[in-house]
């Protein structure tokens, strides 16, 4: 079965569909050294197979039908399926979508051995995914927020789930007091300004922190080091924030605090 190790992760997908013989070759003789994450894009209601270089396939669910398409089995459900041209993805047709994400999702892990979903990105209209998700593996996933969404389906959202990373990657919608649930969340990690000052870094419980695009002077990272080097912040290990001082010297801010060692990375060093 050395032939099957040289199938393309692309090409697991479709060869297990010819029988259930086929199936159980390619998932167990396939070629296990590449590591997979399954990720849900709840914008196109798809599921993602990601390779370690960024590339994905992924298998779209759509509500309805096709009547040319062919009929294949998927997790016991007879389902059409078809090719799209444009994007080469694969689109499945569902009486229920959320019984072909169910399908889709436990199909693919099992077929690729990946029992985990990774990350979610979340539009208004597919709220109900992350309770699928949170019944499925708890808390254990990340959540990307769309630009697409309110500040009122944000607060909804982060009020009622409780994925353990979140990313804001685009735009922040309006003034979504993020800060609240920084409690909660064990890493954050935005793109774009947030509606976060000093005193809510100083009070959150997060393990990572990056902000890329908030603001903060000289004094107030001597404030956040210094509470930091008292014992502050205790489940904090890494940050990255932007200081708007033009002639900031992070020597100069390192060097005034009390009881705190640091050293310069020359490498890099993975602390998870």
């Amino acid at each position: 079965m050395k032939i099957l190790k040289t199938i393309n992760i692309e090409d697991v997908f479709p060869i297990s569909l010819c029988s259930r013989k086929m199936y159980h070759l390619v998932k167990n003789f396939r070629d296990k050294s590449i590591p997979l994450i399954l990720r849900i894009d709840g914008e196109d209601l798809s599921v993602q197979v990601i390779t370690p270089d960024g590339n994905y396939h992924q298998v779209e669910v759509i509500e309805g039908t096709c009547e040319t398409a062919e009929q294949v089995n998927i997790n016991g459900h007879q389902v059409p399926i078809d090719r799209s041209i444009d994007k080469w993805d694969w689109m499945t047709y569902w009486d229920d979508k959320e019984e072909g994400i169910h399908s889709v999702v436990e199909y693919l892990s099992d077929l690729y051995g990946v029992k985990k979903i990774n990350k979610i990105t979340m539009n208004h209209s597919e709220v109900w995914l992350l309770s699928y998700i949170e019944k499925r593996q708890e808390n254990d996933y990340e959540l990307e927020l769309q630009p697409g969404l309110s500040e009122e389906d944000c607060h909804f959202i982060l009020k009622n789930y409780h994925p353990k990373i979140v990313w804001i990657l685009w735009s922040s919608p309006g003034n979504f007091a993020i800060a609240q649930y920084m409690n909660s969340i064990e890493s954050l990690f935005s793109l774009c300004e947030l509606p976060i000052t000093l005193d809510d870094v100083l009070n959150m419980n997060c393990v990572d922190l990056v902000l890329q695009h908030n603001e903060f002077t000289e004094s107030e990272i001597k404030r956040l080091l210094q509470h930091w080097a008292i014992g502050g912040l205790r489940r904090l290990k890494y940050f990255s924030l932007y200081v708007k001082d033009a002639e900031f010297n992070m020597n100069h801010v390192l060097g005034d605090l009390v009881g705190l060692s640091h050293s310069r990375m020359t490498k890099e060093k993975k602390y998870k």
